[in-house]
Protein backbone atom coordinates (compact mmCIF):
# COMPACT_ATOMS: atom_id res chain seq x y z
CA UNK A 1 0.00 0.00 0.00
CA UNK A 2 1.69 3.51 -1.10
CA UNK A 3 -0.13 5.54 1.49
CA UNK A 4 0.54 4.90 5.11
CA UNK A 5 -0.74 6.08 8.59
CA UNK A 6 1.98 5.38 10.99
CA UNK A 7 0.55 6.07 14.68
CA UNK A 8 2.74 6.53 17.58
CA UNK A 9 1.44 5.40 21.24
CA UNK A 10 2.71 4.82 24.18
CA UNK A 11 2.83 6.42 27.77
CA UNK A 12 3.59 10.44 29.00
CA UNK A 13 6.93 10.57 28.83
CA UNK A 14 8.17 7.95 26.26
CA UNK A 15 9.06 9.91 23.34
CA UNK A 16 6.74 9.70 21.12
CA UNK A 17 6.77 13.29 20.02
CA UNK A 18 10.55 13.75 19.89
CA UNK A 19 10.86 10.76 18.01
CA UNK A 20 7.49 11.62 15.22
CA UNK A 21 10.05 14.60 14.90
CA UNK A 22 12.92 13.37 14.11
CA UNK A 23 11.37 10.29 11.63
CA UNK A 24 9.36 12.85 9.13
CA UNK A 25 12.76 15.34 9.55
CA UNK A 26 14.71 11.84 8.30
CA UNK A 27 11.82 10.42 5.81
CA UNK A 28 11.94 14.24 4.15
CA UNK A 29 15.77 13.39 3.28
CA UNK A 30 15.09 10.77 1.89
CA UNK A 31 12.78 12.25 -0.62
CA UNK A 32 9.06 10.70 0.96
CA UNK A 33 6.29 13.18 1.54
CA UNK A 34 5.14 13.50 5.24
CA UNK A 35 2.23 14.51 7.26
CA UNK A 36 2.16 14.87 11.12
CA UNK A 37 -0.84 15.41 13.22
CA UNK A 38 -1.56 15.26 16.64
CA UNK A 39 -4.31 12.52 16.92
CA UNK A 40 -5.00 12.28 20.82
CA UNK A 41 -8.21 13.00 22.82
CA UNK A 42 -6.61 15.60 24.57
CA UNK A 43 -6.38 18.34 22.40
CA UNK A 44 -6.94 19.81 19.09
CA UNK A 45 -10.50 18.49 19.10
CA UNK A 46 -13.46 19.33 16.28
CA UNK A 47 -16.03 19.27 19.02
CA UNK A 48 -15.77 21.89 21.91
CA UNK A 49 -14.84 19.29 24.39
CA UNK A 50 -11.53 20.35 26.29
CA UNK A 51 -13.33 21.41 30.04
CA UNK A 52 -14.11 17.39 29.90
CA UNK A 53 -10.25 16.73 29.86
CA UNK A 54 -9.50 20.09 31.86
CA UNK A 55 -12.01 18.73 34.73
CA UNK A 56 -10.42 14.92 34.58
CA UNK A 57 -6.75 16.76 35.11
CA UNK A 58 -7.55 18.93 38.05
CA UNK A 59 -9.06 16.27 39.93
CA UNK A 60 -6.57 13.55 38.81
CA UNK A 61 -3.84 13.97 41.97
CA UNK A 62 -6.22 13.84 43.82
CA UNK A 63 -8.07 10.43 43.12
CA UNK A 64 -5.40 8.92 42.97
CA UNK A 65 -4.78 9.64 46.75
CA UNK A 66 -8.14 9.13 48.04
CA UNK A 67 -9.08 5.42 48.14
CA UNK A 68 -12.59 5.86 49.09
CA UNK A 69 -15.15 6.59 46.63
CA UNK A 70 -17.10 9.57 47.48
CA UNK A 71 -19.78 11.34 45.87
CA UNK A 72 -17.91 13.63 44.27
CA UNK A 73 -15.80 10.61 42.53
CA UNK A 74 -18.75 8.75 41.50
CA UNK A 75 -20.20 11.92 39.46
CA UNK A 76 -17.04 12.32 37.93
CA UNK A 77 -16.68 8.74 36.67
CA UNK A 78 -20.56 9.20 35.40
CA UNK A 79 -19.53 12.08 33.25
CA UNK A 80 -16.34 10.55 32.56
CA UNK A 81 -18.26 7.70 31.06
CA UNK A 82 -20.77 10.32 29.30
CA UNK A 83 -18.22 11.58 27.78
CA UNK A 84 -16.64 8.57 25.97
CA UNK A 85 -18.71 8.11 23.29
CA UNK A 86 -18.27 11.98 22.30
CA UNK A 87 -14.46 11.54 22.26
CA UNK A 88 -14.88 8.69 20.22
CA UNK A 89 -17.17 11.01 17.86
CA UNK A 90 -14.06 13.71 17.81
CA UNK A 91 -11.53 11.05 17.27
CA UNK A 92 -13.91 9.53 14.08
CA UNK A 93 -14.51 13.20 12.95
CA UNK A 94 -10.73 13.99 13.07
CA UNK A 95 -9.69 10.63 10.81
CA UNK A 96 -12.45 11.60 8.59
CA UNK A 97 -12.07 15.64 7.73
CA UNK A 98 -8.47 15.87 9.20
CA UNK A 99 -6.33 12.43 8.21
CA UNK A 100 -7.89 11.04 5.72
CA UNK A 101 -7.84 13.69 3.32
CA UNK A 102 -4.01 13.71 3.67
CA UNK A 103 -3.43 10.49 2.89
CA UNK A 104 -4.18 10.60 -0.83
CA UNK A 105 -1.05 13.90 -0.74
CA UNK A 106 1.48 12.17 1.24
CA UNK A 107 3.77 8.80 1.32
CA UNK A 108 3.26 9.06 4.95
CA UNK A 109 0.70 10.37 7.56
CA UNK A 110 2.60 10.29 10.87
CA UNK A 111 0.45 10.57 14.10
CA UNK A 112 1.51 10.87 17.79
CA UNK A 113 -1.24 9.15 19.33
CA UNK A 114 -4.30 7.69 17.72
CA UNK A 115 -7.28 6.09 18.36
CA UNK A 116 -6.28 3.62 21.30
CA UNK A 117 -6.65 6.76 23.17
CA UNK A 118 -10.13 6.45 23.72
CA UNK A 119 -8.96 2.81 25.93
CA UNK A 120 -6.96 4.86 28.10
CA UNK A 121 -9.97 6.93 29.60
CA UNK A 122 -10.14 6.49 33.21
CA UNK A 123 -13.03 5.80 35.50
CA UNK A 124 -14.92 4.32 31.86
CA UNK A 125 -16.06 0.90 31.63
CA UNK A 126 -13.75 -1.04 29.96
CA UNK A 127 -16.63 -2.49 27.73
CA UNK A 128 -17.92 0.49 26.75
CA UNK A 129 -14.22 1.80 25.86
CA UNK A 130 -13.62 -1.58 23.67
CA UNK A 131 -17.29 -1.21 22.34
CA UNK A 132 -16.58 2.42 20.88
CA UNK A 133 -12.85 1.45 19.82
CA UNK A 134 -14.22 -1.39 17.28
CA UNK A 135 -15.65 1.70 14.87
CA UNK A 136 -12.63 3.67 14.83
CA UNK A 137 -10.40 3.47 11.58
CA UNK A 138 -7.32 1.74 12.35
CA UNK A 139 -3.59 2.88 11.31
CA UNK A 140 -1.42 0.66 8.95
CA UNK A 141 1.31 0.49 11.33
CA UNK A 142 1.01 0.89 15.29
CA UNK A 143 4.34 1.36 17.26
CA UNK A 144 4.24 0.98 21.08
CA UNK A 145 6.63 3.19 22.84
CA UNK A 146 7.63 2.62 26.49
CA UNK A 147 10.42 2.45 29.01
CA UNK A 148 10.77 1.99 33.06
CA UNK A 149 7.98 3.62 34.62
CA UNK A 150 11.32 5.52 37.01
CA UNK A 151 12.60 6.50 34.00
CA UNK A 152 8.90 7.53 32.55
CA UNK A 153 8.23 9.69 35.60
CA UNK A 154 12.21 11.26 35.55
CA UNK A 155 11.34 12.68 32.06
CA UNK A 156 7.80 13.65 33.46
CA UNK A 157 8.08 14.82 37.23
CA UNK A 158 4.85 16.84 37.06
CA UNK A 159 3.24 13.96 36.06
CA UNK A 160 1.34 11.81 38.38
CA UNK A 161 3.44 8.68 39.10
CA UNK A 162 0.00 6.90 40.07
CA UNK A 163 -1.42 7.62 36.59
CA UNK A 164 1.77 6.64 34.66
CA UNK A 165 1.11 3.10 36.69
CA UNK A 166 -2.61 3.21 35.67
CA UNK A 167 -1.63 3.44 32.11
CA UNK A 168 1.12 1.06 32.11
CA UNK A 169 -1.60 -1.55 33.46
CA UNK A 170 -4.32 -0.20 30.62
CA UNK A 171 -1.41 -0.90 28.04
CA UNK A 172 -0.87 -4.14 28.85
CA UNK A 173 -4.50 -5.19 28.77
CA UNK A 174 -4.72 -2.85 24.87
CA UNK A 175 -1.64 -4.54 23.31
CA UNK A 176 -2.97 -7.72 23.49
CA UNK A 177 -5.65 -6.90 21.36
CA UNK A 178 -3.60 -4.76 18.93
CA UNK A 179 -1.42 -5.27 16.41
CA UNK A 180 1.78 -3.35 17.34
CA UNK A 181 5.35 -3.26 17.04
CA UNK A 182 7.24 -2.63 20.50
CA UNK A 183 10.04 -0.13 21.11
CA UNK A 184 11.69 0.35 24.20
CA UNK A 185 12.92 4.02 23.58
CA UNK A 186 16.29 4.02 25.52
CA UNK A 187 18.01 5.64 22.40
CA UNK A 188 16.97 7.97 20.32
CA UNK A 189 18.73 7.20 17.30
CA UNK A 190 18.71 3.52 17.92
CA UNK A 191 14.83 3.59 17.69
CA UNK A 192 14.52 5.84 14.87
CA UNK A 193 16.61 3.39 13.13
CA UNK A 194 14.72 0.19 14.32
CA UNK A 195 10.94 2.53 12.88
CA UNK A 196 12.27 3.52 9.76
CA UNK A 197 13.59 0.01 8.83
CA UNK A 198 9.90 -1.54 9.69
CA UNK A 199 7.87 1.47 7.79
CA UNK A 200 10.36 1.34 4.68
CA UNK A 201 10.84 -2.37 4.19
CA UNK A 202 7.14 -3.44 3.27
CA UNK A 203 7.15 0.46 0.96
Amino acid sequence: MKHKIISFIGMDGSGKTTLTNKLIKDLSKKGYKTKYIYSGKGRKNILPIQFFGQRYVKNQEKKTKNKRTTPKEIKISLIRTLSAPIFAFDLFLRYLFVILPKIFKYDFVITDRYSTDILLMAKVPFGLKKFLYFFLPRPNKIFYIYHDLKVLNRRKPSHPYEDLKRQEKLFRKILRKIKHIPIKNEKIEESLNQIEKEILNDH
